[in-house]
């Protein structure tokens, strides 16, 4: 395995630091982003309907579908950030959360770690308000995997859809 004879930290914002690593083997050096780890939550209603988030994505300048998702904030444990994202992007109270599997969303560019959980939510949160510019929604299990399955899928965020495989092959959906 190649050895990290040096790393620096070139640039940093309150999103991601880029960071320079130089390898023993090789001059010119490697990139790699940090960031904070981050969860998805695969999260289903009563009803048996798939809890879904949309949202406008500066990033890719398109609104999305989205599983509720976000950062694991500084003391906070993926555990907790799952619930409490959960509830602020779309009011649902998680009655239960299992952690089903820590994946790398990018290993040659990323160096944080995703955290996919899976809940069942019973009713909203009293008092909630939806967070600006993200709008909650709820979808059968049927319209998402047969989306999924098609050329054009409605939810094409690939750390959602890793979260939603995982929830098949564990047979939670």
């Amino acid at each position: 395995m190649p050895e990290i004879r040096a790393r620096r930290i070139v640039y940093a914002t309150s999103w991601f630091s880029l960071e320079e690593k130089q390898l023993a083997v090789d001059d010119a050096p490697y990139y790699a982003l940090k960031c904070a780890d981050y969860i998805s939550i695969v999260a289903l209603t009563g009803n048996d309907e798939l809890i879904l988030v949309r949202q406008y994505r500066p990033a890719v300048e398109a609104e999305t579908l989205e599983l509720p998702s976000g950062h694991v904030d500084p003391g906070e444990t993926p555990l907790a950030a799952a619930a409490r994202e959960l509830t602020e992007e779309t009011g649902y109270v998680a009655d239960s959360i299992q952690e089903m599997a820590v994946i790398r969303p990018d290993t040659g560019r990323l160096s944080n770690r995703l955290f996919c959980f899976f809940a069942k939510a019973g009713a909203s949160s009293t008092g909630w308000s939806p967070e600006p510019g993200i709008w909650p929604i709820t979808m059968s299990r049927a319209t998402i995997l047969q989306s999924i399955a098609s050329p054009a899928p409605m939810l094409t965020h690939a750390h959602c859809l890793a979260a939603i495989g995982i929830a098949l092959l564990q047979g939670r959906i």
